[in-house]
């Protein structure tokens, strides 16, 4: 007998499984079910092996060496460190957000109003003479 589980109510024997229920098959009925796509093989999970104490020193060491040398930017040679440029000459990140709204007035346009085609017309009478 292998493990699955149901991927969509099903009855199996005399049971009425839901989704996401175990159920124990036989490998020829499990097959089946797998192939109608009904259930799906459940797969064992061995535990992780703690890791061994050698790597955990190594781990430690290492970490421990990346903190004393993260302290200040270097330049590619490794020499000496870098000198930051002044904020005039680092340009501002753009920011563009194609849905955004106009914030200022100044940014929105009026949209144009139709004049009426005859000015004796009042607004909203049709013109029949056309």
């Amino acid at each position: 007998m292998k493990k699955f589980r149901a991927i969509r109510p099903m009855r199996y024997g005399t049971r009425r499984l839901m989704a996401g229920e175990i159920f124990d098959a036989p490998p020829a009925h499990g097959r089946l079910f797998v192939a109608i796509k009904k259930a799906e093989p459940v797969r064992d999970v061995a535990p992780l092996q703690p890791m061994p104490a050698k790597l955990k020193r190594k781990a430690a060491k290492k970490a421990k060496a990346a903190k004393t040398t993260a302290t200040e930017p270097r330049d590619p040679d490794g020499e000496a460190p870098m000198d930051a440029a002044p904020a005039e000459t680092q340009p501002e990140p753009m920011r563009f957000d194609p849905w955004a709204m106009p914030i200022e007035e100044s940014q929105v346009t009026p949209e144009p109003v139709a004049e009426p085609a005859d000015p004796t017309m009042e607004e909203g009478e049709i013109d029949e003479t056309k």
